[in-house]
C-alpha cells in the first residue's frame, strides 16, 4: 500500500491519478481509500452494494514509466540512461520499486533487443545477471545458461573482472560479460500484477 486517505470515490480516484506510483485503489464502505503500486484483479466483482469499490488504471505500465513486454501480463521494463556502476544500478532500480532486469525468458531478451534498437539507444546496457561462484545468475535467482543463444559470438569470455552481463550495442544487444564497476546505462524490471 502506498497511502491511505479518507474521502469520496472522486477523491480516491484523484489521489491515485496524481500519484505516479499508483496503478490501483480500493475504497471501502467507510470512505477509506488506499492507493497501490500493484494491480490486484479481485476474483469477485467489487460493487458499491457490497461497500467496496476497486479501480485500476488502463495502462499501468505507462503510468509507472516502463514498457510492457508483449505476451506477459503485469511485467514491464524501464531503460535508465544514467550511467552508473552495478551497485548504484541496483539502488536506483530499488528506489523505483523495481530491480535490475532479470530477462529470464528468451522472449524477454528478444523484446529488449528489438526495443533498444527501435528507440535508437546506442549504448551498452547492463541487465541483472552476475557471475556467482562460476555460474551466471539472474538477480531473481534463475540461472543464465552458458549455452544461451543470446550470448554474442565467443561470449562469455570471463575476462578479468567481467562479472556482470551487458547487452552490447555493437552486436545488436547480444549478451556480453562486462565489468560491474564500469558506468553504463541499465535496465530495470518489475511485476505490477499481484499473484
Amino acid at each position: 500500500m502506498l497511502w491511505q486517505i479518507s474521502g469520496s470515490k472522486f477523491a480516491c480516484l484523484a489521489a491515485c491519478a496524481t500519484d505516479a506510483r499508483c496503478v490501483s485503489c480500493f475504497l471501502d464502505g467507510q470512505s477509506y481509500c488506499s492507493g497501490h503500486s500493484m494491480i490486484y484483479r479481485p476474483t469477485s466483482s467489487l460493487q458499491d452494494s457490497q461497500g467496496l469499490w476497486y479501480y485500476e488504471v488502463e495502462d499501468p505500465a505507462s503510468k509507472l514509466g516502463c514498457v510492457a513486454v508483449p505476451g506477459e501480463t503485469g511485467y514491464c521494463v524501464k531503460l535508465n540512461v544514467n550511467k552508473l556502476s552495478w551497485s548504484d544500478q541496483v539502488t536506483a532500480c530499488e528506489a523505483e520499486n523495481m530491480r535490475v532486469a532479470s530477462l529470464t525468458l528468451d522472449s524477454r531478451v528478444t523484446f529488449v533487443q528489438q526495443y533498444l534498437l527501435g528507440i535508437g539507444h546506442a549504448q551498452a546496457t547492463t541487465i541483472g545477471a552476475q557471475l556467482v561462484s562460476g555460474t551466471w545468475t539472474w538477480i531473481s535467482g534463475d540461472i543464465l545458461s552458458f549455452a544461451s543463444p543470446h550470448w554474442g559470438p565467443g561470449e562469455p569470455t570471463s575476462g578479468p573482472g567481467e562479472d556482470c552481463v551487458i547487452m552490447a550495442y555493437g552486436i545488436n544487444y547480444q549478451l556480453n560479460d562486462g565489468q560491474c564497476g564500469t558506468l553504463k546505462s541499465f535496465l530495470c524490471d518489475m511485476y505490477f500484477v499481484a499473484n
